[in-house]
């Protein structure tokens, strides 16, 4: 053995492999694709989305966003609420009188609004070897706008949301490089509005959404973020697991 506070041959050579096997795993999780998704999430805010993943568990669609994905499908052609229903109930079993109230207004905002694109393919799987990317894209169009993504909030009063920006971008991302298309923007419908807007990145989205990106790799790579500090920490769910209560000098005597 080797004098105290000395290294040996033997204890070098296994504290270089049990350094190359964390290497190697965090290597391994960097070289996995992430959901544009993800990236979105880690740009809203890095320390939510780094608790979501520590937490391992899976992300559950809301009832509003499956009664929306629904209501999509079907644009472009009629809409038969008593359809729509039948399959959000196969989908949702709980899907309560609130939820088909709330399907019959988004149904009735989109009858108003239009007219709306005919696709060809809904929910498509796109993969970015180039930029380490997946998605499934909500719908894909014959011509210019080529896609769109499906948004169950209420319009901004004017443009789309910024997280949408980046949102479009991430998917453009994936189609440019997996097809031939000259993509330069995408529709963004908002259901509840009844509503569509065509967006076209800005170079400050794009900026935007690459340094979410090198974020969101990190996070899953097992770096921590930083803690955030501002008015909407205050409604978050996770503020209890991001700023856990101080414990009183009561409960340690």
């Amino acid at each position: 053995m080797g004098s105290p506070g000395y290294y040996t041959p033997l204890t070098v050579n296994a504290t270089l492999a049990g350094r190359r096997v964390v290497m190697d795993d965090k290597k391994d999780t960097r070289d996995r694709p992430i959901p544009v998704s993800s990236v979105i999430r880690a740009t809203l805010c890095p320390m939510r989305f780094f608790l979501d993943t520590k937490s391992g568990e899976p992300r559950k669609e809301s009832h509003a966003y499956t009664i929306c994905k629904q209501i999509s499908t079907h644009l472009g052609s009629t809409l038969d609420p008593r359809e729509i229903w039948n399959e959000i109930s196969a989908i949702i079993p709980d899907a309560d009188t609130r939820s088909y109230e709330y399907m019959e207004s988004c149904i009735a905002r989109c009858n108003e609004g239009g007219p709306w694109r005919p696709f060809t393919d809904a929910d498509v799987y796109f993969q970015s070897e180039k930029h380490g990317l997946t998605g499934n894209i909500d719908k894909m169009h014959e011509d210019e706008p080529f896609f769109s993504i499906m948004r169950a909030v209420p319009a901004p009063p004017s443009g789309v949301f910024t997280s949408d920006r980046l949102r479009v971008f991430g998917y453009m991302l994936l189609l440019n490089e997996q097809s031939v298309m000259d993509v330069r923007g995408g529709l963004v419908e908002y259901i509840p509005s009844g509503i569509a807007r065509y967006c076209i990145p800005r170079p400050i989205d794009k900026r935007r959404f690459f340094r979410a990106l090198h974020d969101a790799r990190d996070i899953l790579s097992g770096d921590t973020p930083p803690k955030p500090h501002g008015i909407k920490c205050r409604e978050c769910e996770s503020l209890e697991s991001c700023r856990p209560a101080g414990r009183r000098l009561s409960d340690i005597l």
